[in-house]
């Protein structure tokens, strides 16, 4: 008796529900606007996912664009520090005072840092101007002070303003 049930209720199931709902003009525009609404989500998904990959290749291209223009314009500038040491350093610091040594030899670090000569900068800043520090040192001793100044200084930056 039980099974009997069981296929009547299937039977009402899949022929009266099943067939009266099939057959149901308003059930057929709910499944058809149900039906569009998802097609219309989905190419509206599809639409949105394609424009974002879009800006997003846009702005990496954009991004590494910038990047670049400052890559080579800070490379012309490091060019152009380089040009402006190397014309105004002179070969020789023999001939200058300690003071005018010492400062030369820390552009031409500057410059052999910049250039990546760093075999130059090594010899520079651990022989020559360890060297000229010294002979700074020995010139400060030697020299004597006027209320406070010393007068070795004071000569150098009158000399210094003078040649400008």
């Amino acid at each position: 008796m039980a099974k009997f049930i069981g296929q009547l209720f299937s039977w009402i199931a899949t022929d009266v529900i099943v067939k009266g709902l099939s057959n149901s003009r308003t059930f057929q525009r709910v499944v058809l606007k149900v039906d569009k609404f998802q097609t219309t989500a989905e190419k509206f998904a599809e639409e949105k996912a394609e424009e974002v990959l879009r800006m997003t290749q846009e702005g990496k291209a954009a991004a590494e664009n910038i990047a670049r223009e400052r890559t080579a314009a800070a490379a012309e500038a490091s060019k152009q520090k380089i040009k402006e040491h190397s014309t105004t350093l002179p070969e020789s610091v023999a001939d200058l005072d300690v003071f005018e040594q010492l400062e030369v030899l820390k552009a031409k670090l500057e410059k052999a840092r910049a250039s990546g000569d760093f075999e130059q900068a090594a010899k520079l800043m651990h022989a020559d101007i360890p060297e000229v520090e010294q002979a700074i040192k020995a010139v400060n001793e030697r020299s004597f002070n006027v209320g406070g100044v010393n007068v070795n200084r004071f000569l150098h930056h009158l000399k210094k303003e003078f040649k400008q």
